[in-house]
């Protein structure tokens, strides 16, 4: 096939620019003349202000547009004086008549091909033609190879070097160059008539090879330990130094599989209650195994000591009312005496009998009242405290007179207004369980905030004090989602307010949460066509929707239009309309988007992520925040703490969790293999590898590569759970073609 001349007809489409209206622009001084002429190959026009114009006052601004005629493109500009001086294509109008000229150079298309060493096309290369002038003005274009390995330039008329820029992901760079001159009627290649693409082979880099190393982890009577994690950390002085972390299962084993180097393997975390081991083994990694100096590795062995547990002694103190009342719901609270950073608090809440019973470590403080209970006045009473084997002593007092006295709070109760608001499922039957909540809406730092939970026949009361409120569920019952609507009440001593109306108790819908498919392991993420499968790279909002979608027990109907318009920026013709419509009437899009719009392109956080993944199962709500980095009033506080608890995610090194970073693919495997209970049968993998459907040229030695192997291979499996229940293992008996 010739592919040396440029035809005219190739080109189907040419582009129509709509001739704007000629007029004079709207000018108070004199004006000059503007004269653009062309070399035939196309067409040009000055514009002042969007209109066409022939003339411009001076010091306006002349905007010029340029219109190539089918196979060819603009080149440049050119006045037939020394001014003006055009710069992107505008010019500030001097105080004469200007004269200017256009010139287009054809388009001529060179092509050429990419393949392996087998000759099957490879996508992905980048090449490049340089254009060979002397000029210091170098000239060149570049283009991509596509999944027939053809790479398709358009170029101007000259001499150039035809070369391999980039090679795809795991292959070598070819060291070719072809100089191609390219004339408007035929193209030459290295003195010959170019009538078949010049070609490109690249070679495949072998992978590194992978070594594995095992460490030990046993307590000071030798017996094994999990959950400690190791880790072998590179030694160098580049920036990208490789680190691997492994956990010892149950038979105290941390298995490494890394690429050779120079390594210090050392223990990050001791498992709960035991001291974290200071040793550091200098490893060598080469090809023929690991070394430990001149001598053959053999496992070192981490020894951890447990932790002891210092001694502690029971303080008890008692709260009553000006009758001698026990009052219960009285924090007291105990905070050792000292000047360092670190001192104990010990904090207790009185019960039904007045009692507060603390368990602290012997040292000297301070016992005081942290709040009373509802109505009353807190106590202003302190007792120094000093505890030690021998007992419990109190300043001033004898032990066991320690007491705090509450008296009735003369403040009077603010005037308040009952309201109600109603709890039910998709059927219209009443749900208990629910925890609604009202919400203050102020600007101050502290906002009142009422909950109530739904009883038997679906309802929450609340008995609140004045004040503007949004009223919103805050925990749907077990085996439900949330809903997120939210409602703006207003209660004032004229009575409660929605809008502009009186209250009607509002009904909040729940739907219950849709099943995940943990039975069949199919493939539900995949890599590229240049065989990576970029695991550092993003996900859109909408990819993670659509992915959750094809996880369903129940899956969508095909067939089915779910398409509802809820969202102004998801259109009918979008390919994940229909699975973004299907999945917000399934309930799992509740604050996964919160403005209204649903964003679809953007890239999806971490923190909506986790946002998304809460909503196919139970929420666990947690006391306390998990993550230093996620303020208690962040918008998905309650769906990340959920997500840590249930030890789908664990967050970084540093312990923070990052709630606006955007999520990683390999992050995302890693997550979703969590929650549907799946694990990667390394064995088998390792066995198998050159058999295996897939493999990626850039996940090799990744920390997330079995997650990713496990999410990428569909195939049949055997699962066996502990004794305890706590952990499983998976066994893969076949793959998926």
């Amino acid at each position: 096939m010739k592919t040396n001349r440029w035809i005219a007809s190739i080109l189907a489409a040419v582009l129509f620019v709509a001739a704007l209206p000629v007029a004079a622009a709207e000018v108070s001084g004199e004006m000059f003349e503007i004269l653009v002429n062309d070399d035939g190959n196309g067409t040009g026009f000055a514009s002042v202000g969007g209109v066409k114009v022939d003339s411009a006052e001076e010091g306006a601004t002349v905007t010029l547009t340029a219109v190539p005629n089918p196979g060819y493109r603009f080149d440049r500009w050119e006045t037939l004086k020394e001014y003006p001086d055009i710069i992107d294509d505008k010019f500030t109008m001097p105080p004469q008549h200007v004269e200017i000229r256009v010139y287009f150079v054809p388009v001529i298309t060179v092509v050429a091909l990419k393949v392996d060493e087998d000759g099957k096309p490879l996508a992905g290369a980048k090449l490049r033609m340089v254009k060979i002038t002397e000029t210091a003005d170098l000239r060149f274009y570049e283009a991509t190879s596509d999944e027939d390995g053809i790479a398709t330039f358009e170029v101007e008329p000259g001499n150039y070097n035809l070369y391999e820029h980039a090679a795809p992901a795991g292959y070598e760079k070819s060291d070719d160059v072809y100089e191609i001159g390219v004339f408007e009627d035929e193209i030459w290649c290295d003195d010959l008539i170019y009538d078949e693409p010049v070609k490109f082979v690249n070679k495949k880099i072998p992978p590194p090879p992978i070594i594995e190393v095992i460490a030990l982890k046993v307590d000071e009577d030798g017996e094994p330990l999990a959950g400690a994690k190791l880790r072998m950390e590179e030694v160098g002085e580049t920036d990208d130094l490789r680190m691997y972390e492994a956990t010892s299962d149950e038979d105290g084993i941390a298995t490494f599989e890394v690429e050779p180097g120079e390594y210090n393997l050392y223990e990050h975390a001791a498992p709960a209650g035991y001291e974290k081991s200071d040793d550091v083994h200098k490893i060598t990694v080469a090809e023929s195994g690991a070394w430990i100096g001149n001598f053959s590795y053999e496992p070192v062995e981490f020894v951890n000591k447990k932790i002891p547990t210092p001694p502690t002694e029971t303080v008890t103190a008692l709260k009553v009312d000006e009758d001698g009342k026990p009052l219960a719901g009285a924090k007291l609270r105990m905070e050792e005496i000292g000047e360092s950073d670190d001192l104990r608090v010990y904090e207790a809440v009185t019960d039904e009998d007045g009692i507060a019973e603390f368990e602290v470590e012997f040292g000297e403080y301070m016992i005081f009242e942290h709040a009373a209970p509802a109505g009353y006045e807190k106590s202003d009473e302190k007792y120094k405290i000093t505890v030690t084997d021998d007992g419990v002593e109190c300043e001033g007092i004898p032990y066991d007179s320690l007491k705090f006295v509450n008296k009735k709070t003369s403040t009077p109760k603010a005037p308040t207004k009952t309201l109600t608001a109603l709890k039910v499922d998709e059927d219209g039957k009443p749900l208990a369980g629910a925890k609604l909540r009202m919400e203050e809406i102020t600007e101050a730092t502290s906002r009142r905030v009422y909950e109530a939970v739904t009883d038997k026949d679906g309802i929450a009361k609340f008995e609140v004090e004045f004040g503007k409120y949004n009223l919103y569920e805050y925990a749907a019952p077990a085996g439900y989602n949330a809903t997120d609507d939210k409602y703006e009440i207003t209660v004032t001593e004229t009575g409660v307010w929605l809008g502009g109306s009186s209250y009607v108790p509002v009904t909040f819908e729940n739907i219950k949460i849709p099943v995940l498919n943990k039975d069949d392991h199919f493939a539900y993420m995949q890599g590229y066509p240049d065989g990576t499968f970029d695991p550092e790279r993003n996900m859109s909002r909408a990819e993670a929707v659509v992915m959750f979608s094809r996880l369903l027990v129940e899956s969508m109907n095909l067939t089915k239009d779910y398409k509802d318009g809820y969202y102004p920026d998801v259109r009918d013709g979008d390919w994940f309309a229909n699975q973004v419509c299907f999945m917000r009437q399934l309930g799992v899009l509740a604050d996964y988007s919160r403005d209204g719009n649903f964003r679809p392109n953007e890239f999806v956080t971490r923190a909506e992520f986790a946002t998304l993944a809460a909503h196919f199962d139970n929420l666990v709500l947690t006391d306390e925040n998990v993550f230093p980095d996620v303020a208690d009033d962040h918008w998905a506080v309650k769906y990340i703490n959920s997500a840590a608890a249930k030890e789908w995610i664990v967050g970084y090194l540093d312990g923070t969790f990052r709630p606006e970073g955007y999520i990683t693919r390999a992050e995302v495997v890693t997550l979703v293999n969590r929650i549907l209970e799946r694990k990667a049968d390394k064995a088998y993998i390792a066995a198998n590898l050159a058999a295996l459907p897939r493999s990626y040229s850039d996940v090799l030695g990744h920390w997330a590569y079995l997650e990713i192997m496990e999410a990428s291979i569909g195939h049949d499996f055997i699962k066996e759970t502990s004794s305890d229940g706590l952990s499983f293992t998976e066994t893969w008996t076949d793959v998926y073609k």
